[in-house]
């Protein structure tokens, strides 16, 4: 939801740090273990040809860039 969410705020890049102190709930909370969900969680997006990871930051893809990723990993 938070990647979606700054999705169009140019102030705030979408990277891995970001997201997980934007996702924090609670100033006391393990901010490592929240760390590790949003990795998976992010993983599986990636995967599912969702998001893209460009160097530090992630974005939501297209439908022609989805159409296009799945195509490059039909071949591969």
């Amino acid at each position: 939801e938070v990647l979606f969410m700054i999705r169009y705020v140019d102030e705030v890049k979408s990277t891995l740090e970001n997201i997980v102190i934007l996702c924090m709930t609670d100033v006391d909370q393990d901010k490592q273990v929240l760390r590790r969900q949003i990795e998976h969680s992010l993983q599986c997006l990636e995967r599912n040809v969702l998001i893209a990871r460009q160097h530090d930051t992630y974005v939501f893809l297209t439908n022609e860039e989805k159409e296009l990723e799945k195509e490059i990993q039909h071949t591969e």
